[in-house]
């Protein structure tokens, strides 16, 4: 990069630090890191500027310099959502990393929770996902062990007061063999491009609020009818879209019932080898009733 460009891109990021004052002015100055997280996006080096990235994080000490890392990083995201990020694989005895940040909105009720699902053929021991630096997301967390046909898989829960919040977290995963492995993961602001929201009874709309990233896969909308039953609820009726969203449930052979109706918006990104999904769910009590003909 020529110095003219390297001139610009330093008073550029100076330029917006200037209203916060001489301190935070002072200490972007001295921060190579930064400067080269400025550098290494206008390089597409997205590797390099997730590095730099990390370490301007763990030194921070200033907030409002959180919000401008919050923005450096979400348009590093337009190049390629993420993949650039790291170029390491996963190592041998992990198939598969998911971190999904969910909010609920059901009636009279908000709720958060962060889940990590590890699909692996060894046996896990733990799993952790904290805020930098040691910040537990909860007390309200537990690890349950899931299996399919074709893979076994672990995924960690934590339910949360509040959802997930930006900034530098930490993921470790160690197995019963005492092997392990972790990694640093950065969180974004949610950037909502689309929203899920009722608007009748029984009937839902997708709201398109922005344009959509188009290296990032497509939003997926999940239906789900769940009935009570011992004490759980349980998965009667449920499909996927990834386009040609419906607005209403268009299967016939439900049995009559009153049911839970639970939306789910999938937004989905990468780090290198993980995938991280926003997900907006609503939910409300639906009551079935197929008109004979």
């Amino acid at each position: 990069m020529n110095k003219r460009l390297q001139t610009l891109l330093l008073s550029s990021a100076l330029l917006s630090f200037s209203y916060q004052g001489k301190a935070n002015i002072d200490w972007f100055e001295d921060s190579s890191a930064l400067t080269q997280a400025h550098t290494h996006l206008l390089n597409d080096d997205l590797s390099g500027m997730f590095t730099s990235l990390v370490e301007v994080w763990q030194k921070m000490e200033h907030q409002p310099l959180g919000q401008h890392l919050n923005a450096l990083f979400a348009q590093s995201l337009e190049k390629d959502c993420g993949a650039s990020f790291d170029h390491n694989p996963l190592p041998d005895w992990i198939d598969s990393i998911h971190i999904q940040r969910i909010t609920t909105r059901s009636p009279g009720n908000d709720s958060a929770k962060a889940l990590i699902q590890v699909n692996t053929d060894e046996k896990v021991a733990s799993i952790t996902l904290s805020r930098w630096v040691d910040k537990q997301l909860s007390a309200d967390s537990y690890l349950r062990k899931h299996d399919s046909d074709s893979v076994t898989g672990y995924v960690k829960r934590y339910n949360l007061t509040e959802p997930l919040a930006y900034g530098l977290y930490r993921l470790q995963i160690q197995a019963k063999s005492q092997v392990d492995w972790n990694t640093w993961v950065i969180i974004e602001k949610p950037n909502i491009r689309q929203r899920v929201l009722w608007v009748s009874q029984d009937e839902w709309a997708i709201e398109k609020r922005a344009l959509l990233n188009p290296y990032c896969s497509l939003p997926t909308l999940t239906v789900e009818l769940l009935d009570y039953v011992d004490g759980d609820y349980r998965q009667v009726w449920g499909k996927e879209y990834v386009s040609d969203y419906p607005r209403v449930i268009e299967e016939k052979n439900i049995p009559d019932n009153r049911y839970v109706l639970l939306l789910s918006l999938k937004q989905s990104r990468w780090q290198g080898k993980i995938v991280i999904d926003t997900i907006q769910q609503i939910s409300k009590t639906y009551d079935l009733l197929n008109e004979e003909e």
